[in-house]
C-alpha cells in the first residue's frame, strides 16, 4: 500500500507546531525575567556611605536591622535597617524588597518580577500622592526612580518627610527620612538620594 503524501506532511506540520509551542513555553518566561535579580544585601550595608557616616556623627544610631540572612545560605527577598536619633525625633530607614518573578502555576507562570515591581512602585507613588506628598521623577538611579516630599501645612507642626524610591529590575529600594524638628528639606533630600545611590551599588555587588 502506498503511503499518502498528505499524511506525512500533516505529521511534520504538527511536529513543527508542537516544537514551536514547547519553545515558547520553555523560553518565554526566561525572556520575560531576563536581568531579574535573585537576592538583596543587608540594608545596613550602606553604613559606609558618606551620608550615613554624617548621620552617625550627628548622633543617629543603628536601631533596627532585620529580614536578611547574614550567611547567604538562602536567597533573601527583604531587608530593612533604620537609624534613629534619641527619642525618635528623627529617623532614616532603608528597605530592599525583591519580587522573585514567575510563579509555577497557571497564568502566573508568565509574570516577570520586573513587571510586578513596576506596579508596586506605581502603587507606592499613588498612595503617597493621596496622602499629599509632592512627587518628582529623578534620574541616574536604577531603571526608574522618584522622590516624594511632605512638609506639614500647619506652621506649628515642624515635621518633614522625604522618600526616595528606586527600581532596579525586580527590586524596589526605598529610603525614607523623617524629621519632627524642622530639619532642612534640601539636606534631607541630599541624604536620601546619597543613601539610595549607595543601596543600588550594594545591590549590584551582591548580584554580580
Amino acid at each position: 500500500m502506498r503511503r499518502r503524501k498528505g499524511s506525512g506532511a500533516a505529521r511534520w506540520t504538527l511536529l513543527l507546531i508542537g516544537g514551536a509551542l514547547l519553545g515558547v513555553y520553555l523560553f518565554l518566561p526566561v525572556w520575560l525575567t531576563h536581568g531579574d535579580l535573585t537576592r538583596v544585601p543587608a540594608a545596613a550595608s550602606v553604613r559606609d556611605a558618606p551620608e550615613v557616616a554624617a548621620l552617625e556623627r550627628a548622633g543617629f544610631t543603628l536601631e533596627e536591622e532585620n529580614g536578611h540572612d547574614p550567611d547567604g545560605a538562602q536567597f533573601t527577598e527583604y531587608a530593612y535597617a533604620s537609624w534613629e536619633l534619641p527619642d525618635q525625633v528623627a529617623s532614616v530607614a532603608v528597605i530592599y524588597r525583591l519580587d522573585t518573578g514567575p510563579t509555577p502555576r497557571g497564568r502566573e507562570a508568565f509574570r516577570s518580577g520586573s513587571g510586578n515591581m513596576e506596579q508596586y512602585l506605581a502603587d507606592v507613588r499613588s498612595q503617597g500622592e493621596g496622602s499629599g506628598y509632592e512627587t518628582a521623577v529623578t534620574s541616574g538611579l536604577g531603571d526608574e526612580s522618584f522622590e516624594q516630599v511632605s512638609v506639614a501645612a500647619n506652621p506649628h507642626d515642624p515635621s518633614r518627610y522625604v522618600r526616595q524610591v528606586v527600581r532596579v529590575h525586580n527590586v524596589a529600594i526605598m529610603v525614607t527620612y523623617l524629621d519632627q524638628d524642622g530639619a532642612d528639606v534640601e539636606e534631607m533630600r541630599r541624604t536620601v538620594r546619597g543613601v539610595a545611590a549607595a543601596a543600588v551599588e550594594r545591590l549590584q555587588a551582591v548580584n554580580a
